[in-house]
C-alpha cells in the first residue's frame, strides 16, 4: 500500500469513527434528554461524542505514527 492510499485509508477510517462517535453520544444524549430537557440531553450527547471521536481519532494517530517507524 503506497503512502497515497494508506492517508486516504486513514482519514476515511477517523471519519466513520468520528461520525459514529458523535451519532452515538445524540442517541445517548436524547434517550436522556427525554426525562430533563431534551435539547441539553442532545448537545451533551454531541459534546461527549465528539470528544470520544476526537480521543479515537488521536489513539488510531498514535498507532499509524508506531507503525509508521516500525516499517522505517
Amino acid at each position: 500500500m503506497t503512502e497515497k492510499e494508506e492517508k486516504k485509508e486513514f482519514r476515511r477510517k477517523s471519519l466513520i469513527e468520528i461520525i459514529g462517535a458523535v451519532l452515538t453520544g445524540v442517541i445517548a444524549g436524547f434517550i436522556g434528554g427525554i426525562t430533563d430537557s431534551i435539547l441539553y440531553g442532545v448537545l451533551t450527547g454531541l459534546f461527549l461524542g465528539s470528544l470520544l471521536g476526537w480521543v479515537t481519532s488521536q489513539s488510531t494517530l498514535k498507532e499509524r505514527k508506531k507503525k509508521k517507524k516500525n516499517v522505517k
